[in-house]
């Protein structure tokens, strides 16, 4: 998005709920922060990424605060964030703690508050009329808030955000954890959860390494990368990037799909429905041990798969081009599984691991 795309959408945003007066003051305050974040060395682009949506931000300053809803559990890790990072870690006394640093200097933000008893946590920020600057400060000075919770965490873990990084690392929470980014990476790593794992950045990378749990995890622009998941429901997609997952076994349900981008799979074992969806794109898959049926389609790209040596299935294959090197096909049966793979241009391969 262009600068004058963002501010012409801001403007007519702002229109529906501020006086005329109002909304002159606020564009020219978000000109004057955009000359003094190009002067910085930002390009338009990145400035409107870390911005967020302008509809958004034109709500958010009718309001002047979250817009979420803060859930009122008793045992629950909340935190709602504008413009700055988070690193999530385990603590080592089991208790909750909660630092906002600016490069490696504590310091305190009053946007931010902080809310927390023996059981819970709340972290949310406030957003006001001159809270702008904060905002373009933050390309030069970006601030970190460091949270560290009990190891193993008895309650639901929510994350809202709108710009910047989040960082998750060694703990477990026993019910649901879910993280929703509108510009940002995310990463986690060796995070379990009892529930489902939710994660989702609608302009940014994620990447999961070594997780447990149910997991969900979509880009709308960016790449998923998931390491050696352990979980019975895998699904990560992405609208434009690449996917790339391995997992151990898969028992529920499991779907890849990318609109534009590759598709990579490697799974050990497959008791499950595997579905591969890719509109313009390669897809590649290994699976070790395959119990489930497998669908994959592209519309534009190859195919190409590997099962173990030992593996009997039914293969339905449809291509202009197909090489299945594979030896046990066999004829449609109850109990054995059906690869049914198709791509509208391009070449189908199936080997033996």
């Amino acid at each position: 998005m262009t600068r004058l795309e963002f501010i012409a959408r801001l403007s007519s945003a702002l229109s529906t709920s501020q006086s005329a007066d109002t909304v002159n003051g606020l564009i020219a305050d978000f000109n004057e922060h955009f000359d003094e974040a190009m002067r910085a060395g930002k390009g338009e682009e990145e400035i409107c990424d870390m911005l967020g949506n302008p509809e958004e931000i034109a709500a958010e300053y009718g309001e002047g605060a979250v817009r979420h809803d803060i859930p009122a559990d008793d045992e629950l890790v909340y935190i709602s964030l504008y413009h700055v990072n988070v690193s999530c870690e385990p603590s080592g006394d089991d208790e909750f703690h909660v630092e906002v640093r600016q490069n490696s200097r504590v310091v305190n933000d009053d946007t931010i508050r902080i809310e927390q008893t023996d059981r819970s946590l709340r972290i949310t920020q406030q957003r006001e009329k001159g809270f702008m600057g904060l905002l373009f400060r933050a390309f030069v000075f970006s601030e970190t808030v460091f949270v560290r919770i009990p190891r193993r965490f008895s309650g639901n873990m929510t994350v809202h955000m709108t710009s910047g990084n989040a960082r998750f690392n060694g703990f477990s929470v026993r019910d649901d954890f879910r993280c929703e980014l509108t510009s940002g990476n995310m990463n986690l790593s060796q995070v379990s959860s009892g529930g489902l794992m939710t994660v989702c950045s609608r302009s940014g990378n994620i990447t999961v390494d070594n997780c447990a749990g149910d997991l969900s995890a979509e880009c709308h622009s960016g790449n998923v990368k998931v390491n050696y998941h352990k979980g019975n429901v895998l699904r990560a997609a992405t609208t434009s990037g690449t996917v790339r997952v391995s997992a151990d076994h898969i028992t529920k349900d499991c779907t890849i799909a990318a609109k534009s981008g590759s598709l990579h799979l490697d799974l050990n074992k497959l008791d499950s429905s595997l579905f591969l969806d890719c509109y313009s794109g390669s897809i590649k898959f290994s699976i070790r041990e395959l119990c489930g049926n497998i669908t994959g389609k592209t519309r534009s790209g190859s195919i190409t798969g590997a099962l173990s040596h030992d593996t009997r299935a039914v293969f339905m294959l449809q291509s202009s081009i197909t090489r299945n090197m594979f030896p046990n096909a066999v004829m449609p049966e109850p109990g054995v599984p059906v690869v049914n793979l198709a791509t509208h241009s391009g070449l189908i391969r199936l080997n033996e691991l």
